[in-house]
């Protein structure tokens, strides 16, 4: 039997672990549509006790993690996760790695360029840069997005291991699909092997109806994948003229940053000469 002070000691353990994932919880119920959020509202989603969910955003409030609001008396998300958040991007290697050959593509292509990594069964996007063209695509860093789904998600994907990707398998069917990805997954096996042997993904209205994505994986030192690069817009701009300089030029990006990460991977060819693509009303 246990000694009674260990025993009070364990439970106390218990109970503030249980508070850390209660306050976690009340942090992930905010969502870029809706930035403020009153107590009832946050209690329904977190399935919390008024009162508990009371005592949370007190101390979060006090901490920095959360702001109210004084004339609606709604909660949103605090400047200290904006600190951490910098802070966090600032400290990811292949981010600062990546940038400036992000700068390039995005220039050379004039398409939003942005870098992807997995995260649990999911894809997000951990950098972006904005296309100068007014008619762009956008997303939000950090949001998870099915990895079956989009050129950025199925480079990642191709390259995961046979019970990994038996995971999202599972997961397909009819009314999974959205836009023109595939909800078949002896299709989607077949596409990732493409995806393999070509070097790139290439898809069209997949994630976005009228978009066009195309992405190559990044390698690190040990050749094991660990981000994809891509560069996406509407569709009327990827035309046939265009695609293979725009396939070349992402596939040589994600090549370069794979070598300043320590991949020695082979070199894939020269990127063509792209024509600057000027923003609409210019």
């Amino acid at each position: 039997m246990a000694p009674r002070g260990r025993k009070r000691s364990d439970e106390s353990s218990v109970k503030r672990t249980r508070s850390v994932q209660r306050a976690l919880q009340v942090l992930n119920v905010f969502e870029p549509g809706e930035p403020e959020l009153e107590l009832r509202r946050i209690a329904q989603r977190t399935g919390l006790s008024g009162a508990t969910t009371y005592r949370l955003l007190l101390t979060l409030q006090e901490e920095g993690f959360l702001y109210q609001n004084p004339v609606t008396e709604r909660y949103r998300l605090g400047m200290r996760l904006l600190y951490l958040g910098q802070l966090a991007r600032d400290q990811n290697d292949i981010r600062a790695v990546a940038l400036p050959h992000m700068r390039e593509l995005r220039d050379e292509t004039g398409e939003s360029a942005h870098l992807n990594i997995i995260s649990g069964l999911h894809r997000v996007c951990i950098e972006w840069l904005d296309s100068p063209h007014d008619l762009r695509n956008t997303t939000v860093l950090g949001r998870p997005y099915l990895l079956r789904t989009g050129a950025s998600g199925k480079v990642l994907l191709a390259h995961e291991s046979t019970d990994f990707v038996q995971q999202i398998t599972r997961e397909m069917g009819p009314e999974s699909a959205s836009g023109n990805s595939i909800s078949d997954p002896d299709a989607l096996l077949a596409e990732l092997a493409r995806i393999r042997a070509n070097g790139y993904s290439i898809t069209h209205g997949e994630r976005i109806v009228g978009s066009t994505s195309i992405s190559a994986p990044i390698r690190d030192s040990a050749g094991s994948v660990v981000a994809s690069i891509t560069i996406s817009g509407p569709s009327i701009r990827f035309t046939a003229e265009k695609l293979p300089g725009m396939i070349n030029a992402v596939k040589f990006a994600a090549y370069t940053i794979s070598r300043h990460l320590g991949s020695r991977e082979d070199q894939p060819l020269v990127p063509l000469s792209l024509s600057p693509l000027a923003p609409e009303g210019h």
